[in-house]
Order: C-alpha cells, then structure tokens, then sequence
C-alpha cells in the first residue's frame, strides 16, 4: 500500500542519513588525524606536531610551543667569535641577553624550531637551550559583564541578605577601609604588572576628568622616538610591551565580555584610583589623588603570555624600581630556568617582592612560578552563606575548577563579588576572578604596607601579610 512504501522509504532514508554520517565521522577523524605526528622524544622533551603547529605533551600540561624564539645560555668559557659563528650558521638574530646569561634569539622565518633546538643542544660551547611557550593566564572564562553603577560599603552583616547589594565584598573583607586610615597607597611605591597589558588611557587608571593619573611614569623618558634614558627602549614612559617591541600600550583590552581584560582587571585591583567618584577603588589607589603607581609590562594576548617575554619584563621592572612585581599567571608543569634565576635575582638582590596566582584546578598542587621560594604563592578565598550567617572559605566553583591549595602556599586572598576596571568601561564581578584577582589584591595590600614604611625588606612585608 502507500503507506507501507512511504514508511519503508523513510526507514531507508533514515538508515542511509545514519550510514552517511558514520562514513562523514569517519572520514573527518582520518582527516583531521592526518595533521597530527607520532609524539617524539627530543633533549627530555615530548613534542607532537598537529596541523604544523609544535605541542609539549610531557607534563601535566600541554603547551603550544612558540615557534620562531629559542632561548640558550653559553658556557662561561665562550668566545666573542664562537658567539658569532653561531649566530652566523644558524640564522639567530639576539633580542635580549639577561644579566643571568640567558639569551633570547629570533630564528629567521625558513627555519624549523625543533631542528635548530637539536642542533644547538648537540653544540658543546652551549650551555643549556631552551624552548618557548604560550602559558595561560589565571582567569574565571565565564564572568558576565555589565556597566557599574556609583557603589557604596556594605556591612558584613548585610551581605547574606536576599535584598542587600554585594558590592565589592573583597574590599570588606580585607578591611582595607581600616588600612587606609594610615595610608591610601604611595606613588613612590610601584607594582610591575607582568600580564597582558593595562588600558593606560582608562579614566580610572590613566588620566581622566580628575586630571591625575595611577601609572608609573619614567622619569628619564619623554615621547619624542628617542631612548632618551638609554635603558634600550625608546619612548617606555609607563612600561613596555615585550610582545611588540613598543612603548604604545594604550589599544589595549578592547571586549569587556572576554578575559581580554585580564591585565586590566588585575592593575585596577590594585591601582585603580579611589575616591574619585568614578568605576571602582584599588586597595592603593590614593584618595582622590595619586596612589601607588601601575608599570605596565606586557607579555602576551589574552588568553595566553608567552615565555621568552618573561625575563625581560622582570629585569626591566626591578631596574626601574618596582618594589612589587605581580604575576596572575602560571602552568603545573614547565620551571622555565631563565626565570626561576630573574625572580632569584629580584628577590634576593632588588629586594622585589613577588606575587604569584597559585591556580585554579582545585588541587593541591600550586603553580609555577607561584611554587618557587621567592615568589609570594596566593591562593582565593570566596563568601558563603549558611542562612543569615556569613562564612569565608577557599573559592570553589566545580570539581575540577578553584583555588589551588597545599603546603607551598603562603597566603589567601579574597576574589569574589567586586567592580574592576575594564578598557570600555567596568565589569562587576558577580562570583569571582579566580586567583588572579586575589593576587592583585594581595599586590596591592604589600603596596599599602610598603607606603606606610618603604623601608621594610621584602621578607619582613611577608612576614607581616602571614601573620596579621
């Protein structure tokens, strides 16, 4: 009948549609498999090549390698000659050499990475050679934005009601307001922000209608395309982007939607100016005039930073006289040996005080370079409530997702339900930032501490955020 041929040509069609998409399956997995390269093991390192692209599979994570930067350090005995021979035969072009001895080469754009790197390693007047990463910044991906309204405190004791605004609870929570009855944050104190820039041109940071701005200004540089201090960069007048090679740090963080806003978030944190009567406050942000001071140094787009930007954006901040360096960055499986030697110089010679995000994968074990001795590891804490109680607790948000924890980390800060500034305006912040907004916060207490005695060393300001 009609019927029974119509039905048995639907079951037909349906079992052809089911057969091509199986066939369409298969064929997608063979091709996309075909990029991919059987891993390979090289100096200690476990490499995959995927659709010409590098990955470093042989830790817990896995790292897109950069592939035009490689990093060396020659043996002591190296000659000028021998240098140059070297850089002669392998097309290596020098970007920066640390005063630790590493060095930063570009590779010429016919060259393989992974081929120069077996070469140079093989090359017995080579100490050590490096390669380089993209390791992600530490932030929540899934934060809503929206445009801040003029916010005021809110008591403790408010904030588990259903009707009360939670507005700006880490603030309360570290009762700063008590703090800044003492100092409200001095230039002469500057954080070095090693993140994926700052939005210098934002009217809560840089200048606005309040005719001041929260940057660190080079006192030696003026924008005239000279290199006017003769540190080797030219027109640095508030930091540096180590990615582009450029003192123009203002199209910065441009979708307030997105973690693009990650360097931004972090300073304003800290340095966002206070009592303005605009956006949000940092913990030492002044009081309607100048607190302590934002050094932008660039070193990456969000979502990720790249590792051979690292050293000199540490070297630059300590030679400039950043007193806190903070870094909301980090990954749970590369010790990059260029840095681990900068942040021991920063530490143990500049006496730099160095903050570091701890993680968010909810474990117990903490990040590098938060878990290096030298740097401050941070974990977050968030609020809870249990009726009308308020409790503080380690931030958690899914089983696989919170606050690192463990016996490598040092202190806890809070993240959790505040204004920060954004580059098109501000975002507030419903649950958290993760601990990179509690690092942050963490800079910007040490920055308090510091503007009320600039004369402490590094330890004793450690010494003082463990025990009070």
């Amino acid at each position: 009948t009609f019927l029974s041929l119509l039905f048995s040509n639907l079951i037909n069609q349906v079992f052809m549609k089911k057969i091509y998409l199986i066939l369409l399956s298969m064929f997608a997995f063979c091709y996309l498999n075909s990029f991919a390269q059987e891993p390979v093991e090289i100096n200690g390192y476990t490499i995959i090549e995927i659709n010409g692209k590098y990955y470093d599979i042989s830790g817990y994570d896995t790292l897109r390698i950069i592939d035009d930067i490689i990093t060396l350090k020659y043996n002591s005995d190296i000659t000028e000659q021998q240098i140059t021979t070297i850089e002669q035969n392998y097309g290596l072009e020098k970007t920066f050499h640390a005063p630790t001895g590493w060095i930063n080469y570009k590779l010429d754009s016919n060259s393989d990475v992974i081929d120069i790197m077996q070469k140079l390693a093989t090359n017995e007047v080579i100490h050590e050679v490096l390669l380089n990463y993209f390791i992600p910044l530490f932030a929540n991906p899934n934060e809503q934005a929206w445009v801040a309204r003029d916010t005021s405190q809110t008591l403790l004791n408010q904030l588990c009601s259903t009707e009360a605004p939670i507005y700006n609870t880490s603030h309360l929570l570290m009762q700063v307001d008590s703090a800044w009855n003492i100092t409200t944050g001095s230039p002469n104190i500057v954080i070095g922000f090693i993140d994926s820039g700052t939005a210098i041109n934002h009217p809560d940071i840089g200048v606005g209608d309040d005719g001041y701005h929260n940057l660190w200004e080079n006192p030696g540089e003026v924008l005239d395309g000279n290199d006017n201090d003769e540190n080797g960069y030219i027109d640095d007048l508030f930091g540096w982007d180590f990615v582009n090679e450029s003192g123009n740090l203002i199209i910065i963080d441009t979708n307030i939607i997105t973690t693009s806003n990650h360097g931004t978030m972090v300073a304003s944190n800290a340095c966002s100016k206070t009592n303005n009567q605009l956006g949000t406050f940092g913990v030492a942000g002044g009081w309607g005039s100048k607190g302590s001071g934002i050094m932008t140094l660039k070193i990456g787009n969000d979502p990720f930073i790249n590792s051979y930007t690292l050293t000199p954006a540490l070297i630059y901040a300590i030679k400039n006289g950043a007193r806190v360096v903070n870094m909301s960055f980090g990954n749970y499986s590369l010790i990059y040996p260029p840095f681990a030697e900068a942040i021991e110089l920063a530490s143990q010679k500049y006496n730099c005080l160095i903050f570091g995000a701890a993680g968010n994968n909810n474990s117990n074990s903490i990040s590098w370079p938060a878990r290096h001795n030298d740097v401050i590891a941070t974990g977050a804490s968030a609020f809870y409530c249990d009726g009308d109680v308020f409790m503080e607790g380690r931030w958690v948000s899914s089983d696989t997702y919170g606050s690192s924890f463990g016996a490598e980390l040092d202190i806890v800060a809070p993240s959790y339900a505040y204004y920060c500034d954004t580059q098109s305006g501000y975002s507030w912040r419903e649950s958290t930032t993760a601990t990179s907004g509690a690092t942050a916060f963490a800079s910007g207490v040490a920055a308090l501490i510091l503007s009320a005695n600039p004369c402490l060393l590094n330890y004793e300001v450690k010494e003082i955020l463990a025990s009070t």
